[in-house]
């Protein structure tokens, strides 16, 4: 039975740019190096024959001199062939990584044993038949799986398993709908039909392009990546881990996940309600963590409210956990609010500071509870100021409301959150009437995304052409780019236009060249 290793999207010079810290950044890249080696030791454990790579093993088709070297000097020490596909991220077109002398000569040099397949034919080995299936370039508007089915299988050796080494989507399972994120975008559409008559002729199917562990037949798998690189979505996700596979002509695959990841990433969420809960979020990161926090990625979903002692320890927690960790990502806000106490020693300052201008005054004649406070943030001086105000008409008013007929009118349609907190203070309206006929026309939807990379930055120009590339390959009817940048505007039509054609049209919407 033959035994080898399945393994994609190393994506070695990933840049992290989310990552604030540059030292973070550069463990974080070594990281995903240093894997190779744990791959290696695997490959030692299980005596498989060679590793197969589906795809991506750089983050980029012109990857920088020394990650290339550092590649070739860790492929160089796996003690089996190793077999690569170009995927997406280093696709095999002209130019490209694979094409230039640097690498070649690198590969000689340090990796013998390294061998790209850039070429869709069959690759007879003693132990088995590969049926690569390069990408060849970042979009394949055609099946890269395609040629295989011309293949005549009766001209291929009878006694060998047959493996399919593709990476991309197939129907039904797309990395675009699942494996992406705000910080991680979605690659390119390379659909990959698998269909039975396929699946019927082959032994193993090895995909790449799903960053998690995927089966999705029982001849394929997504590998995964072998160091992770995104937080999970949901508990089920499993990722940094490579796949020993046994199989053998005509039977069934076995396949055992081993794990390579160094690093943990981690979703937790934390709601706080009260500043006696902080001590058990504190020990909750504790289990979470352990003494390493230094190996740890947090994504941390926040929400709840303290008082302002509250929120001062919360922050001063987060500010440790930012340094010790090599990421923390908050998404959500827990808000501020001052307790009673707090509420207390405000209302004596008050008293003896004397007359006041409002609304200080009111502080000496309401309830806690009646108080809403919020934190307005100025992002061109990067400073913040916390208000305080009363919070009373609707209880003032909820009795008079309660016991008379009312009439809700609306100008424009949008009273959700005012019925909202109508119901909330005990008062629905008996009627509520709309004074605006519905539309007549189809909203034009807007893509905004909610984080992207600074203009100023090397990777904008990059980020900007594969957001366009999703609405123009995920949306049916007219695509709109607006774009402030003569410079860029051009270059971004002269990318797309190679790509779709007359489909792209670049045009100015400033009076000076467009009338």
């Amino acid at each position: 039975m033959l035994s080898f290793l399945h393994s994609a999207d190393w994506q070695i010079g990933k840049p992290y740019a989310r990552v604030e810290d540059p030292d973070k950044r550069a463990k974080l890249r070594q990281v995903r190096i240093e894997a190779i080696d744990r791959i290696g030791q695997c490959a030692r454990d299980q005596q498989a024959a060679f590793l197969l790579v589906a795809g991506d093993l750089f983050d980029s088709p012109t990857p920088s001199s020394s990650d290339i070297s550092a590649v070739c000097q860790a492929l160089g020490r796996l003690p089996c062939p190793v077999l690569v596909i170009p995927g997406n991220h280093d696709h095999g077109a002209p130019g490209s990584v694979w094409h230039q002398r640097f690498f070649q000569e690198e590969c000689q040099r340090r990796a013998p044993n390294l061998q790209v397949l850039l070429s869709r034919e069959p690759l007879v080995l003693e132990q088995a038949i590969v049926l690569p299936c390069p990408l060849l370039r970042r979009t394949d508007s055609q099946d890269p799986t395609a040629w295989v089915r011309s293949i005549d299988w009766e001209a291929l050796p009878s006694d060998r398993p047959r493996i399919l080494l593709a990476h991309g989507s197939i129907h039904g399972f797309g990395s675009e709908d699942l494996d992406a994120d705000e910080d991680n975008l979605a690659s390119s559409q390379n659909q990959l039909r698998l269909d039975d008559g396929l699946l019927g002729q082959l032994d193993y199917v090895a995909l790449g392009d799903w960053h998690g562990l995927k089966q999705v037949h029982a001849k394929g798998w997504y590998s995964g990546t072998p160091e992770p690189d995104r937080f999970p979505r949901h508990d089920a996700y499993r990722d940094g881990v490579v796949l020993a596979v046994h199989v053998e002509r005509g039977m069934p695959p076995q396949v055992t996940p081993l794990p390579t990841a160094a690093l943990q990433w981690h979703t937790t969420a934390v709601h706080l309600s009260g500043d006696d809960e902080l001590e058990h979020f504190e020990a909750t990161l504790q289990t979470l963590l352990g003494d390493e926090p230094g190996r740890h990625l947090l994504l941390l979903e926040e929400s709840g409210s303290l008082s302002l002692e509250g929120h001062r320890r919360y922050d001063a927690l987060l500010e440790r956990l930012e340094a010790q960790l090599l990421r923390l990502k908050r998404r959500g806000r827990c808000a501020q609010a001052p307790g009673p106490s707090e509420l207390q020693a405000l209302s004596d300052l008050v008293r003896v500071l004397g007359p006041l201008p409002d609304p200080w005054p009111k502080l000496l004649d309401t309830h806690e509870e009646r108080w809403v406070s919020w934190a307005a943030l100025d992002h061109r001086l990067l400073q913040w100021r916390w208000h305080l105000d009363v919070l009373e008409p609707l209880q003032e008013l909820q009795d008079l409301l309660a016991e008379q007929p009312s009439l809700l009118i609306s100008g424009n349609g949008q009273t959700v959150p005012l019925q909202q907190e109508l119901m909330a203070a005990g008062f629905a309206a008996d009627v509520v009437v709309h004074l605006r006929e519905p539309s007549l026309l189809d909203p034009l939807p807007l893509f905004a995304p909610r984080r992207q990379p600074l203009p100023n930055t090397e990777i904008y120009s990059e980020h900007l052409l594969e957001q366009s590339r999703r609405l123009i390959l995920g949306r049916t009817g007219l695509t709109v780019v607006l774009l402030d940048d003569n410079g860029m505007r051009q270059r971004l039509a002269s990318e797309l236009a190679g790509e779709f054609g007359s489909r792209v049209i670049h045009e100015a919407t400033t009076p000076d060249s467009n009338g």
